[in-house]
C-alpha cells in the first residue's frame, strides 16, 4: 500500500482538516478549545496524583471522582486538537 499525505485522503489541499471534522464544534473558537484544554488537563492531572500518589490503591481506598478526573487527561488532547484545528483555519 501507498502512503498517501492527508492532503489527498481529506481531499483538501492543505496539511490541516477543515473546521467542519469538529462537528457541532465547527464555530468554537481555538481560544476556547485551548482554555479548556488546559484546564481539563490541569484537573485531570491533579486527580491521576491524588489517587495514586496519595492514597495507596485499593478497593476501600478508590475515589471515583479522582478516576472520572483522570479521563480528563486525555479528553485534553482531543481539545489541544481542535484547538490546533481552529488556529489553522483562523478562527
Amino acid at each position: 500500500d501507498k502512503d498517501y499525505p492527508p492532503s489527498i485522503v481529506l481531499g483538501i489541499d492543505k496539511d490541516y482538516p477543515p473546521s467542519i471534522v469538529l462537528g457541532i464544534g465547527k464555530d468554537v473558537p481555538s481560544s476556547i478549545f485551548g482554555v479548556t484544554s488546559g484546564l481539563a488537563f490541569a484537573i485531570g492531572v491533579y486527580c491521576v496524583a491524588q489517587s495514586n500518589l496519595v492514597n495507596i490503591l485499593s478497593g476501600s481506598t478508590v475515589n471515583g471522582f479522582y478516576v472520572a478526573g483522570a479521563l480528563l487527561v486525555p479528553y485534553s488532547w482531543g481539545l489541544h486538537v481542535a484547538a490546533w484545528i481552529q488556529k489553522q483555519n483562523g478562527k
